[in-house]
């Protein structure tokens, strides 16, 4: 109890729970006359098992080296390729058969576009190493649904299936957020030193050149260490957004990205605070992407229709259906594309709708690779 009580005594005072954010530890509503202390002191009592399950993740067991050496023959590399595929001091070029990334626009539908920045094949395999060996291993919050084992767009959306209201809001430039700093205080957390922790960073993050983008460093969407990553450090946000739905009776999940309430009723208040909840924590909302959906209109999530029953949306699958086809025809160089890009909007038709998936398979399968 008294240690328990400290761990609340720390995240106050230190604010990583905002005094806004206390309520929503706890189910009872904190009653106005009665001493904050005495009223810890009776709900830690009853609610600090959940409490410390739902906010305080476990440090998984170390299985890593301290030294450089020790991390360098892990990842099967020398100490000097090592330092070399971190790149701390950006010493690498830019461009050429000696960088370690490939770097492609690929246009969005409102007009703009988002950059792909794609590890080459010897940084890619000691990406995927980390994956496999630590990244996997990171605990996360129950409501994360996407790149993870047994869950998808199915999962996000089922908890949002046949409620009254629906509201949809979108994190802007999700990975682009999540920089080099933030992604090397995750790895001090989980125990590594200061020197170890800033190469596994940096093998897992990267600044473009000026020539390409304007950014500081940070998650590459292209890189598998990325999804995994940005999950990890989104941990608190879904703890405090999940912790404030609950408070008014509201579900939460994320998917990537995409961040989705449900319930009978949600105020724009309720948004507003969501909004605040997320530049504490370091990440930004996209206002033009935020959307209350009623039972009378159509609730889509992340291409998912809830109204009734989970659904691909109708447009989305034309859309597809039409990529598939100039694909097959053109080529997919025509379409600007990628082979897994196209596979995973498949896999999510496949798995709500096996029919119209089996569909779009055979087209598919005429495409020349």
């Amino acid at each position: 109890m008294t240690e328990l009580r400290r761990f609340i005594d720390r995240l106050v005072h230190e604010t990583e729970i905002a005094g806004d954010d206390l309520q929503s530890l706890f189910r009872p509503k904190i009653p106005k006359k009665m001493a904050l202390d005495r009223w810890l002191e009776r709900n830690l009592r009853k609610h600090g098992p959940r409490i410390l399950k739902e906010w305080f993740r476990p440090v998984p067991e170390q299985r890593w080296p301290n030294t450089v050496g020790e991390l360098a023959a892990h990842l099967h590399l020398s100490a000097s390729e090592l330092t070399w595929f971190a790149d701390l001091h950006h010493r690498n070029p830019a461009r050429g058969p000696l960088s370690h990334y490939r770097y492609r626009w690929i246009p969005k539908r409102r007009g703009d576009s988002r950059l792909l920045m794609e590890p080459k094949e010897s940084l890619k395999l000691t990406q995927r190493r980390l994956l496999e060996t630590l990244i996997n291993d990171i605990p996360l919050h129950e409501a994360a649904h996407g790149f993870r084992r047994a869950r998808s767009i199915k999962t996000f959306a089922a908890s949002h299936v046949g409620k009254r209201v629906v509201l949809k809001m979108d994190l802007g430039d999700f990975f682009p957020s999540i920089t080099f700093v933030r992604v090397a205080g995750l790895f001090r957390w989980l125990g590594y030193r200061e020197e170890i922790a800033r190469l596994l960073a940096g093998l897992c993050t990267h600044r473009p050149p000026s020539t390409v983008a304007k950014m500081d460093r940070h998650l590459p969407q292209g890189a598998p260490t990325s999804p995994a990553l940005a999950n990890a450090v989104a941990y608190r946000l879904d703890c405090r957004l999940a912790g404030f739905a609950m408070k008014a009776g509201l579900n939460y999940t994320r998917y990537a990205d995409d961040l989705a309430f449900s319930g009978d009723r949600i105020t724009e208040a309720f948004s507003h605070h969501v909004g605040g909840i997320i530049l504490e924590e370091g990440f930004r909302i996209h206002p033009r992407k935020t959307r209350f959906m009623t039972r009378s209109t159509k609730q889509h999530l992340a291409g998912v229709i809830v109204n009734e029953h989970p659904n691909f949306d109708r447009h989305e699958f034309d859309l597809l259906k039409a990529i598939l086809h100039n694909c097959a025809r053109h080529g997919p160089a025509e379409q600007n594309v990628t082979r897994d890009h196209l596979r995973g909007r498949l896999a999510a038709v496949q798995m709500l709708n096996p029919v119209r998936g089996g569909k779009l398979l055979r087209i598919y399968e005429e495409i020349v690779w």
